[in-house]
């Protein structure tokens, strides 16, 4: 999931599809953008911060396993599927 993640109004349902359809300790990956000024991307208040997106797939029953800031305006996470 790149770059999309701050667009959704409700993230609910779709983290629950993807996990739903998802195999057993299969991993989401997620890029999206540091809440911070760069010259492109959406707007800073449409941005959210890495905490928070963790804290919300977690909460659909995925476990962080890994982040990275390999990008200069992304943070890239993974998280694992366990059913």
């Amino acid at each position: 999931m790149a770059n999309i993640f701050h667009e959704l109004d409700d993230p609910k349902p779709i983290l629950a599809e993807i996990r739903r359809i998802l195999k057993n300790n299969g991993y989401l990956y997620l890029i999206d953008w540091q809440p911070i000024e760069t010259p492109v991307g959406p707007p800073i208040e449409h941005r959210l911060p890495e905490q928070t997106v963790i804290e919300t797939v977690e909460n659909a029953g995925f476990t962080i396993e890994q982040s990275w800031k390999i990008f200069p305006f992304h943070y890239v996470l993974s998280f694992l599927n366990r059913k």
